[in-house]
């Protein structure tokens, strides 16, 4: 029998009913608890208790079955009482699996709700990446996860299973069951993502309409002591960057616009005696701006002890500098676990950890203050410095050449002289009481955190003296909040078996309190700018003073029960109640029920065993869970205060009499009595398949998620004239629906080559089914989001029922007039020109509503930015020590509007130097850039049309990876020659290139598609050492 070598015997034959006890460890000697002893064919059975030990009476000749999740089954004939000790191999086959499931863990191969796993966690360490967002990239279908931008230590924006709500939806990390906890990247050992409703509704309002990350960390373990490092080291480069127009081409493209104008250029532009250092200088300030970047990672950590007490400490330092010069992000994290075993039943666990991040950034989406777009607009024949160590300007000399250039700013100037600190350091205290299985099967977990949060920004804006500028006066902005916040949770379980029947039942509760303190001021005035004198007692002017403090309680209660029978059919129930003190009375409880079902036809009797179907299981789920949008903490409260706060329509005006600001009590909205919670429904069908002797593994999901009662701000027949912004209403709802496939190959060419090939792929359809109330005249409403560039108004979007959320509306295009002829004859039935100022070149606007006129008739719904279909392929194989790995990831379907062509192609918007895109104008019509004049009269540049509408798909090479082991060099070493000791180094390069037609910087632009120049993805190069004695 080949359980036989892991077992070890001792002890006398007797007749009938005999004692065995015994320990059961994994292959590291370490003990596994709640391991399930049973006797098979009966009920008879126990669970280990937290060192692994068991007792069980069986009779003679029985066949003991020992089990755990994550590990290889193995049965043992009882041949006599004694001690029988097993050893339990883990085991490799995916549904076997271990994995979170929100308040407990479960088999994978057992779970009936939409739960996925990212593979290959130890892989995705030694990437260049500074967080776990970044991981998940490509790695599960359904889960979108797009960068917003290039900014050291950024998070991109995570999406699952479409947007449900118009106030942005975030998902919840929960870190070793600790919502929001911080953690070090190189502790990760497995992310759960619970996709559906029905596995994150054990979370409720937590979860919010987006869905729940799961993150297990390292823990202390016994054994003996270990040391491991991981470090990362590489740098980066920023890719596809545009470039400005040199003077010589600036003066041409000037000049061109003039002339179209009907004008001729201003004296201004006489560069031949206006600028001595014409033809002398030309500076790339692009490539001023931007430069290689280095970063590094390390990590360290300690562990080891024994099984009365154990601990492990990990310390990680994150040092990345951005591809924009004087841009970083240092980060340091520290974490200590431990364990205490009090007494057999009785063990005290305590987690502290410890996280400080500052961020030296800038801004790169502003109109006006932008530094890539002030890197386009700065006339080339200017210095980055004065000889005087000041930064580059005109010469006062040529005031008149000047001015010409409006209020370009030197971007060094915006990186060295202005700046935008951030700070925030987050201490977490979490103690757990586990009382392990007093009774067979039951254990109690009593968790209780302290976490709070500390934060500072620091933002100057130095005054501004070039000539031909605004006298901008300097500017000081400083601002902090605290945020305290703990929450205590007692977790009841109970699970047995019973022969052929598994049951488990949980109950929580968890009541918790945060806190929020923030106040900000702004100064202004300071006689001098260096850097011992940025403090607000050397300033004039204070701006807009603001206090505020909200505290926010929530009481939650959870309930779970689980059943399988004979591994074929399994059942899942839960039903969460939370209650948030934020909601107005009455409103307070919402309850998020959910239930899941599977039904695994391999394990039927009937099914005959197979090698093309190896497994093959159905999976159904239904489950709600609930959302406070975006209902702050202090909804409803009266604060004092000598402004209204900034998100309000009256800023600015006063409170007192005689232009005397006074203190007074105001509402930042009008209260709702009956707002409530906004929910998620969704409905989960799946099917899971192992084939071809468990080399194939396939998962194919289908969803259907309607979010109801949307949060948003009463939009519609709400007057001004009250004096307060209008209050949060319940509003709409949102359906998403989708297929999700998965699919991974791993096999062996003999004994030293294995590979593996896996792909996933995901579509999303996204409507606003429900808008609400219709208008007094009866008509359905309309949501629109207004949005400025450059003081232009250039809102694109407009939500309609029946249509995405955040759909472009846009003007039709149909290219441009190819001669002053065919604009001329571009007349409506009655003669009349629909465009009077077009001329060759210019874009053509299509007259929808046939009405005769280009006017608000003629605007349509031109999709959105949600991609239609996102996607991922990888693959890899191994050969002895050596490893290869990359992968593929895109997007299809998203639509992006590139309002950054309305500053750097448009010659309307003042005198500045623009992209050398720009040229293609001076060779003729083209649809790519319209004709460009001063005047722009023709509004091809003015009008909100499709021109500004591009593809977003794009194609990236995300990663390639190659790794290989130094662990047998490096146990010849007399320190290092223990058995777990490794070494391993990997070389790897991050967005090696991407495929699309976009002709912006990059196509991930994160939040609804609305691109104004942000900060460039880069490209990484790195190497990571893996080392652990």
């Amino acid at each position: 029998m080949g359980s036989i070598p892991n077992i070890t015997t001792t002890g006398i034959v007797q007749q009938n009913k005999v004692s065995i006890a015994g320990r059961v460890v994994d292959s590291n000697g370490d003990p596994i608890t709640n391991a399930t002893v049973r006797e098979l064919g009966t009920h008879n059975g126990t669970i280990t208790d937290l060192n692994g030990d068991y007792k069980l009476s069986v009779t003679i000749g029985a066949t003991l079955q020992f089990s755990s999740i994550g590990y290889k089954t193995l049965t043992y004939t009882v041949k006599k009482s004694g001690a029988v000790n097993c050893t339990l191999e883990e085991d490799a086959s995916l549904l076997n699996e271990i994995v979170a499931i929100g308040y407990g863990k479960a088999k994978k191969g057992d779970l009936s709700a939409a739960v996925a796993t990212v593979d290959n966690v130890d892989k995705l360490q030694k990437r260049p990446v500074s967080n776990v967002s970044q991981m998940l990239q490509g790695q599960i279908p359904g889960v979108s996860v797009v960068a917003n931008g290039g900014h050291p230590g950024s998070e991109p924006t995570i999406t699952i299973r479409g947007m449900g709500s118009p106030n942005g939806e975030t998902p919840l990390y929960v870190v070793d069951g600790v919502p929001g906890a911080p953690f070090n990247m190189s502790d990760v050992v497995s992310i759960t993502v619970l996709k559906d409703a029905a596995s994150a509704a054990i979370y409720g309002a937590y979860a919010g309409s987006a869905g729940v990350i799961l993150v297990t960390t390292k823990q202390a373990t016994a054994g003996k002591p270990s040391v491991e490092y991981n470090g990362v080291f590489g740098f980066s480069t920023a890719q596809n960057l545009p470039q400005s127009l040199s003077w010589e081409d600036e003066m041409r493209v000037r000049a061109y616009s003039y002339q179209q104008a009907g004008s001729t250029l201003p004296a201004g532009w006489n560069v031949i005696s206006k600028d001595p250092v014409y033809g002398k200088t030309n500076t790339d300030w692009i490539k001023q701006i931007f430069r290689t970047a280095a970063f590094n990672r390390h990590n360290i950590a300690i562990s080891g002890g024994n099984e009365e007490f154990s601990n492990r400490l990990s310390l990680e330092i994150n040092n990345a500098d951005g591809t924009l010069v004087n841009t970083y992000n240092r980060q340091v994290t520290a974490r200590l676990n431990s364990m205490w075993k009090i007494a057999k039943f009785l063990r005290i666990r305590e987690d502290l950890s410890w996280k400080d991040r500052k961020v030296h950034d800038v801004n790169t989406t502003s109109a006006e203050s932008g530094v890539i777009l002030a890197a386009l607009m700065f006339p080339r024949n200017t210095f980055p410095y004065e000889g005087n160590g000041y930064m580059g300007t005109v010469p006062k000399a040529y005031a008149e050449y000047a001015n010409i250039h409006g209020d370009a700013i030197n971007p060094m100037r915006i990186l060295e002289a202005a700046y935008d600190n951030n700070h925030a350091s987050t201490f977490t205290s979490t103690t757990f009481l586990d009382i392990v299985q007093p009774i067979t099967g039951l254990n109690f977990t009593s968790r209780f955190t302290w976490m709070q949060t500390n934060y500072m920004q620091r933002y100057w804006r130095p005054q501004r003296t070039e000539i031909g500028k605004p006298n901008l006066t300097n500017e000081l902005y400083y601002s902090n909040y605290r945020e305290p916040q703990w929450d205590w949770e007692n977790t009841l379980t109970y699970d047995r078996i019973f022969g052929k029947h598994t049951m488990g039942l949980m109950a929580s509760t968890t009541a918790s309190q945060y806190s929020y303190r923030f106040n900000d001021a702004t100064m202004r005035g300071f006689e001098n700018e260096i850097n011992s004198m940025m403090y607000f007692a050397n300033g004039t002017q204070v701006i807009n003073p603001n206090d505020k403090y909200y505290k926010d309680r929530n009481v939650s209660y959870v309930a779970r029960g689980a059943y399988s029978f004979a591994d074929r059919y399994f059942v899942t129930a839960s039903l969460r109640r939370d209650y948030a003190s934020r909601l107005p009375k009455g409103k307070k409880y919402g309850d998020f029920p959910s239930v899941t079902a599977a039904w695994k036809l391999t394990s039927e009797p009937w099914f005959k065993k197979s090698s093309i179907l190896n497994v093959l299981k159905l999976r159904a789920s239904w489950g709600k869970i609930g959302n406070l949008g975006s209902i702050g903490y202090g909804y409803g409260v009266a604060t004092l205060s000598t402004r209204y706060p900034n998100d309000s329509p009256y800023v600015g005006s006063q409170i007192g009499i005689d232009n005397r600001i006074m203190a007074g009590v105001y509402l930042a909205n009008a209260f709702n009595r009956n707002l409530t919670w906004e929910t998620s429904e969704q409905t989960d069908f799946g099917v899971d398949a192992v084939l071809f002797n468990n080399h194939l593994h396939l998962s194919i999901d289908y969803f259907n998620k309607n979010t109801r009662n949307l949060i948003k701000t009463q939009d519609v027949n709400w007057p001004t004239t009250i004096g307060i912004s209008a209050p949060l209403i319940n509003d709409g709802e949102v359906n998403n629906r989708g297929v999700e496939i998965s699919a991974m190959w791993k096999d062996k060419i003999g004994r030293n080559v294995s590979y593996y090939v896996s792909g996933n792929i995901a579509t999303l359809r996204n409507r606003l089914t429900n808008i609400g109330a219709a208008n007094p005249d009866g008509s359905k409403p309309v949501w629109t989001y207004e949005r400025t560039y450059r003081y232009k108004d250039l809102t694109p979007y407009r939500s309609a029922e029946g249509k995405p959320l955040y759909s472009y509306y846009l003007l039709r295009t149909d290219g441009v007039f190819k001669t002053d002829e065919e604009a001329a004859a571009y007349v409506n039935a009655n003669g009349k020109r629909l465009q009077p100022k077009a001329k060759a070149g210019d874009l053509k606007f299509v007259d929808v509503d046939n009405d005769g006129e280009i006017g608000e008739g003629d605007y349509e719904f031109r999709g959105n930015a949600m991609p239609k279909l996102t996607y991922a392929f990888s693959a890899g194989f191994s050969y002895k020590k050596f490893s290869f790995d990359f992968m593929l990831q895109g997007s299809y379907g998203a639509k992006l509007f590139n309002a950054y062509k309305y500053t750097t192609l448009n010659e309307a918007v003042g005198s500045f130097n623009r992209s050398d895109k720009i040229l293609q104008a001076l060779d003729g019509p083209t649809y790519a850039v319209p004709r460009i004049s001063m005047t722009d009269d023709n509004d091809n540049f003015g009008r909100i049309s499709d021109w500004y509408l591009e593809s977003g798909s794009y194609l990236r090479m995300k990663n390639i990876s190659i790794s290989y082991s130094f662990t047998d060099l490096l146990r010849k070493i007399a320190f290092f020659n223990s058995r777990q000791s490794t070494l391993d180094l990997t070389l790897s390069c991050d967005n090696l290139f991407t495929i699309t037609p976009y002709t912006g910087i990059d196509p991930e632009v994160g939040g609804v598609g609305f691109d104004c120049g942000q900060y460039p993805v880069s490209r990484t190069v790195s190497l990571a050492v893996k080392i652990k004695f």
